[in-house]
């Protein structure tokens, strides 16, 4: 394999003598620049003691997601800083004194109670423009106020850079916290858990259908392990990969043609079923086993993982009627799992090194393979995030699996789950 290349964090502070060219920013070497934004503690408005949890969760929920974002580096404001802030209101602002302390955005918010609804408020100012940029109020319920917090972070994102972030995607996995494995989902905090599907029999190899609309996933319900969808809004269940023999892995691009590893003619091979038609063709004709596919984002390229080579499975590309299989990973490593970015810059993949799995990334422009985790235990079955910034996997570090997530460019890794959502494995992520 070709030598890895590790990417190391370079930040760096670059304060000139005026206060008007005060600049601030955190630079991760060879990627963007990171917007740098204060964000001192929230007011609390007209909130009763049994009410002030909800306000210190929202802002949590807040931090947590313009912190995953990547998008932005969010400082916790000092002392001086929040002491600042506890002299000012929303509206009220010292752009001045914000200046001289190194601020450069400044983020406000505040929540509250009206009548038992919950309410949060964001506004944006610009220290050295001495201007606001943006600002929102939204509402919700008790119930839904974690929704409430993701809702204003992608606000507040989408206020800064333009885009919105992770706070309202989901991560959908296979757990037995219930006693059999079947799957859940999760927001990126773990928090707000449901159960997607309602069986008794194992289930593995969970994948958010287009829109995250449906669920699909591998169901030994029958004598043999077979493919299912469950369309979320109606909850009906219907089977689309029930062949005999291994039925398994499969995956659905938004042109409804299911990609899948079946061993209907005998060998594990990779197939691709239209669900319009019902089409079925067969893409592989290998020795050994073809397994693990994943479309590309313009669907035009599948990965795989083939043990022909009789050594160790290595990651394959085809193009999508089968044609033109090329190596991507060479060596003696043990390989699986591969998963385009959504961009289609990259591609994951769970890579086995000094006996351990590992998360591997591969850089398309680069044409060079890097590893994103290491030393994670077994750190296995990536998955993108929407903006092709995060890679969630499962690892045993702490002797039970968990879901983390990985920045792809800092390496910063946190976790999704814990022992309370008990043993997790094979994240999805829309």
């Amino acid at each position: 394999m070709k030598k890895t290349i590790f990417l190391f964090l370079f930040s760096f502070i670059l304060i000139l003598a005026e206060a008007k060219q005060l600049i601030r920013f955190s630079i991760t070497k060879g990627y963007r620049k990171r917007i740098s934004v204060v964000y001192p503690a929230s007011y609390l408005k007209g909130m009763k003691s049994e009410d002030i949890q909800i306000g210190k969760e929202l802002e949590e929920v807040i931090r947590h997601d313009l912190e995953l974002s990547g998008r932005i580096s969010l400082f916790s404001a000092s002392d001086e800083a929040n002491s600042l802030a506890k002299k000012e209101s929303m509206s009220k602002t010292d752009f001045e004194a914000w200046a001289k302390v190194g601020t450069e955005f400044l983020l406000k918010t505040e929540t509250g109670m009206d009548l038992g609804v919950p309410k949060v408020s964001f506004v944006i100012y610009d220290c050295l423009r001495k201007q606001q940029l943006g600002g929102k109020k939204r509402s919700g319920s008790k119930k839904d106020y974690i929704q409430l917090g993701h809702e204003i972070s992608d606000d507040i994102l989408l206020a800064l850079t333009g885009k919105r972030g992770l706070g309202l995607t989901r991560i959908a996995y296979v757990s037995n916290l219930r006693g059999e494995k079947t799957i859940y989902s999760c927001d990126v905090n773990g928090k707000e858990v449901t159960q997607l599907v309602n069986t008794q029999a194992l289930i593995i190899s969970p994948c958010w259908g287009p829109n995250r609309e449906s669920i699909l996933y591998t169901s030994y319900q029958n004598v043999n392990p077979g493919i299912f969808i469950k369309y979320l809004n109606s909850g009906r269940i219907e089977s689309i990969a029930l062949f005999p023999g291994l039925n398994t892995n499969g995956r659905l691009n938004g042109q409804n043609e299911l990609v899948f590893t079946a061993s209907k003619d005998g060998n594990p091979e990779i197939y691709v079923k239209n669900l319009n038609t019902g089409i079925i063709k067969r893409l592989t004709k290998r020795r050994g086993v073809d397994a693990s596919p994943a479309w590309s984002p313009d669907n035009k390229i599948i990965a795989f993982v083939s043990s022909e080579t009789g050594i160790s499975p290595q990651v394959y590309l085809m193009n999508r009627d089968g044609s033109n299989i090329r190596r991507l990973t060479f060596g003696n490593n043990y390989n699986s799992s591969p998963a385009f970015s959504p961009d289609g810059k990259y591609l994951a993949y769970a890579s086995v090194f000094d006996k351990k799995f590992c998360i591997a990334l591969y850089d398309f422009a680069e044409n060079n393979a890097d590893f994103l985790v290491k030393d994670m235990g077994d750190a296995e079955a990536p998955c993108w995030a929407p903006d092709s910034l995060h890679v969630a996997f499962s690892s045993n570090k702490t002797g039970k699996y968990q879901i983390y997530i990985v920045d792809i460019e800092t390496r910063e890794i946190k976790p999704v789950t814990g022992p309370l959502h008990g043993n997790c494995t094979n994240p999805t992520w829309a």
